[in-house]
């Protein structure tokens, strides 16, 4: 909240300096880098499609994403997913009791009831 005349005396440099210090984030300078080969749409598409089914590998993911008109690699499209905050899921498929252990899981919670 200081004025620029005020930052300049303290610092030891000219108001001008000042202000193109200040103003030089707030210009429409490019980014620096490699431009991203998704938009935010594309983005927000891939975020539907992995919220609809969670449990899908990304080899999945990609090609449904493809399908929907989107080029980008199978990387890119892992990087996306991770930078939407989604962890990688394993569906737990746990297999069934047969009687045998049916019987004896039965006996010894009636065991551990008294």
């Amino acid at each position: 909240g200081k004025p620029q005349k005020v930052i300049a005396n303290e610092v030891g440099c000219s108001q001008s300096a000042v202000s193109k210090h200040i103003n030089r984030k707030l210009c429409g300078r490019e980014k620096c880098g490699r431009k991203r080969c998704t938009s935010s749409r594309d983005d927000r598409s891939l975020e539907r499609i992995v919220r609809k089914r969670p449990f899908k590998s990304v080899g999945d993911f990609h090609k449904e994403w493809t399908e929907a008109g989107v080029s980008a690699s199978r990387a890119t499209t892992h990087r996306r997913i991770l930078d939407m905050g989604f962890k990688c899921r394993i569906p737990l498929v746990k297999p069934l009791l047969n009687n045998k252990q049916h019987q004896k899981r039965l006996t010894w919670a009636k065991e551990k009831q008294n």
